[in-house]
């Protein structure tokens, strides 16, 4: 009788939902809260290798001292926590802890203001990032992520030979045995383009984002952009490409960049049939400043 009193007081001086539902968190969840363990009753739950991995991470943190990753501290402690229940106090501590420590380990990049210019990312791949608005620009060089690496042996084999041994076919032509769709590698080429287009008169430059972002199709600068975009209603000319290498490579490679090009269409057509809270209206009822933000619906 005490807990459903109890239950009733807490139901009564609870604030009033906000959901549009009128659901409270809880009941959302669909499960009961449940009532918090106590420390010591996690750490009498836990094994001996689990136990000597908290003693040890706590006599680290409060040295002071840097963590050593041969120990695999960090890695020991993260399989602890997917071991505790989810109403662990213990685990709640220590999972606050480890997002604490990476948030101060890892560099932040300074505040920035971002104004009504850099609410869209440009055609280059400019302004993705508002804090390093040049990050993964085209135009801009390779940016080396590992360290550089000396060939080891004084030769390397002839190419013909590598070819020969690993990359020859043996036999008769095999399928695979999931079915792999011919097009799939015609996709990976348009990925690869996608984040990669070296500079052919310098070596050091990347002429597309560093992002799969489709800039094979809508072009990495205003030129291309402009040669693919209708500048009406969102639409790009029918089978239309930006990218002068894509159209150099095996039909197979174009055909899949073509399918992109037709799908922008039906959902550019699709949003301006729906014209979801009346954003949109007829072309020629609109004036400049509309015009202009109608021109990239999707």
């Amino acid at each position: 009788m005490a807990s459903y009193i109890a239950k009733l007081l807490n139901l009564f001086w609870a604030a009033p939902p906000e959901a549009p539902d009128g659901k409270t968190d809880e009941q959302a969840a669909g499960h009961l809260k449940l009532s918090k363990t106590t420390i010591l009753h996690d750490l009498a739950h836990l094994n001996t290798d689990e136990m000597a991995n908290v003693l040890k991470a706590i006599k680290t943190i409060a040295s002071g001292e840097p963590m050593d990753d041969k120990e695999l501290m960090l890695e020991h402690s993260l399989a602890m926590l997917q071991g505790l229940p989810a109403n662990s106090t213990l685990g709640g501590k220590a999972s606050d802890a480890i997002i604490n420590m990476l948030w101060k380990d890892l560099p932040h990049p300074a505040g920035t203001t971002a104004g009504p210019g850099a609410r869209y990312r440009k055609h280059d791949g400019s302004g993705n990032n508002p804090w390093n608005p040049d990050l993964g620009k085209a135009g801009s060089p390779y940016c080396r992520n590992v360290p550089p690496m000396k060939t080891k042996g004084p030769n390397l084999p002839d190419p013909e030979l590598v070819f020969e041994h690993l990359l020859k076919r043996k036999g008769p032509f095999r399928p695979h045995p999931s079915g792999l769709n011919r097009l799939f590698f015609s996709f990976a080429t348009v990925v690869i383009h996608e984040c990669f287009q070296t500079s052919r008169k310098d070596p050091w430059i990347n002429e597309t984002s560093s992002y799969a972002d489709l800039s094979t199709l809508y072009g990495n600068t205003e030129k291309e952009q402009k040669r693919v975009r209708t500048y009406k209603n969102g639409l790009l000319h029918p089978d239309t490409i930006a990218s002068e290498r894509i159209m150099m490579m095996p039909p197979g490679v174009v055909a899949v960049v073509i399918l992109l090009s037709r799908n922008h269409n039906h959902i550019a057509e699709s949003l301006l049939s729906l014209n979801e809270e009346g954003n949109y209206d007829d072309w020629n009822k609109l004036d400049d400043k509309k015009k202009q933000w109608s021109v990239f619906i999707p």
